[in-house]
């Protein structure tokens, strides 16, 4: 089977999006900055009820509450513009280049204007699939990420990489409703 497609920013922004979903450190880190700026917050109402300045008092509750409503709307906003700009610097020499992937009875082979890649099937740790993107997880810590909408037929690949993941007893995630929070 050979696909052909050419990836863009969005590809290598939501591939990002995803990674970071699902990374355990970045939860926790962002948890943290969520109860670090809620404790500020607290901590300096407390600080104004003791000196009986309760307008200020409230004005820090009532910035307290807001930051927990609204601060990870504001979280979300950062991660997608610091994963834009990192894969902007990264990346950029890559969008809307030809990549062909060319998957072989014992191989996968990854063509672009780079070089090409070519790798065991043993190699998949993982298949993912996500509403627009399939990703093949490497367990080297890279993965391959396939666009759904670039491709000629998606069914007939997803039919295939289910079957892989059968043959090869690996992994196969379908997160279809995956949205970046």
């Amino acid at each position: 089977m050979t696909l052909k497609f050419a990836l863009d920013e969005n590809d290598y922004l939501q591939h990002q999006l995803y990674l970071a979903s699902i990374s355990n450190n970045i939860k926790s880190q962002r948890k943290r900055s969520l109860i670090t700026v809620v404790l500020a917050f607290l901590v300096l109402a407390f600080l104004f009820f003791q000196t009986e300045k309760k307008w200020w008092m409230y004005y820090f509750v009532a910035l307290s509450i807001l930051s927990v409503i609204f601060y990870p709307f504001y979280l979300q906003r950062y991660y997608k513009r610091h994963y834009r700009k990192h894969i902007s610097d990264t990346y950029k020499n890559r969008f809307n280049e030809p990549c062909t992937i060319i998957f072989n009875e014992a191989s996968i082979e990854d063509i672009d204007k780079s070089g090409e890649t070519k790798m065991d099937m043993s190699a998949i740790e993982e298949i993912v699939e996500t509403g627009s993107y399939v990703y093949l997880r490497i367990k080297t810590g890279g993965s391959l990420i396939i666009p759904k909408s670039k491709i000629e037929d998606p069914d007939n690949l997803l039919t295939y990489l289910r079957a892989l993941s059968g043959t090869l007893k690996i992994k196969y995630s379908q997160e279809l409703n995956w949205k970046w929070k």
